[in-house]
């Protein structure tokens, strides 16, 4: 269950007078709420960090003030310019909402929905597969040239569309930086999404090694979802132990019943390698072997 929010609507909508924002939120996580907001006519998405309140004047802002989580995200989204992954629209600010400061930030709002929602309806045709894996494959190198960043979390509910139908990754909350102490002890595994981590991602972090290879795992898991319009793994009631084993075991000779471009199901084969030394060695081979490098 998540926690409650500490402040209510009007009290965000008193703390940002530049901004129309709608209401209720768009959506709650375990750390942020989001609203959709407009700047003149220019929409807008404003998110909060409620579970952090800091003790800082007010529009004062430092990185190293904030939750380390948070502030890898916001690192993140400030170092990258690639159409395909998130950024910010302003520097954070730190506003009075209700009893407390909180720090916030803006996001392009994507009108395209996510792909999540997207595959509520349908599954997708070859054309829109391909141009989504380009996409990612595009946002994984992006992040990976920009400093070794390693998203961790690509699964459909953090892809989203923008107007033209690119796809644009959002959330970078659990990113791994290279160069920067990691969030997880090594003796803990990974954080993760199960449904859509890779085989290392369940393993201690002093065991593995977690790089671009583990992201290209997770693009081909979504890719394939999109495609075919269900989970390529998961089964209805799995636990994560039964789960995992069905990864270790998963055959990918099961891809030639898909309807898929030849080049795109050789990618995303080799993409679900159960190690990562059997994936690609480089971000850019996969898309050299699309034809999108």
């Amino acid at each position: 269950m998540l926690p409650a929010i500490p402040f209510n609507s009007g009290d965000v909508e008193a703390a940002f007078p530049e901004l129309c924002v709608v209401v209720p939120h768009l959506g709650q996580g375990a750390f942020k709420v989001a609203f959709k907001a407009f700047d003149c006519d220019e929409p807008l998405v404003l998110k909060i960090i409620y579970a952090h309140p800091l003790e800082r004047e007010i529009g004062e802002f430092d990185l190293e003030h904030a939750p380390e989580r948070i502030a890898r995200e916001i690192a993140g989204m400030s170092s990258i310019d690639c159409p395909n992954v998130v950024r910010l629209k302003s520097k954070p600010v730190l506003r009075q909402i209700g009893s407390a400061r909180y720090l916030a930030y803006e996001e392009p709002f994507y009108g395209g929905s996510t792909l999540d929602q997207r595959l509520a309806g349908d599954v997708m045709d070859r054309k829109e597969v391909r141009r989504l894996m380009v996409g990612l494959l595009r946002a994984s190198k992006a992040l990976w040239d920009s400093g070794e960043i390693v998203h961790r979390d690509i699964k459909p509910s953090n892809v989203a569309f923008d107007e033209a139908g690119e796809p644009v990754l959002l959330d970078l909350g659990i990113a791994l930086f290279g160069g920067m102490s990691a969030i997880t002890a090594t003796d803990h595994e990974s954080p993760r999404t199960p449904l859509y981590a890779a085989p290392e991602q369940f393993e201690l972090r002093r065991n593995v090694q977690i790089d671009f290879r583990t992201d290209q795992y997770s693009i081909a898991l979504t890719v394939l979802e999109a495609a075919i319009g269900a989970h390529p793994i998961y089964q209805t009631g799995m636990r994560e132990a039964e789960y995992f084993r069905a990864l270790e075991n998963f055959d990918p000779s099961i891809l030639e019943s898909f309807q898929l471009d030849s080049d795109v199901r050789e990618v995303i084969g080799r993409m679900l390698s159960r190690r990562s030394y059997g994936r690609y060695r480089s971000p850019n081979i996969p898309l050299e072997l699309l034809g999108a490098a």
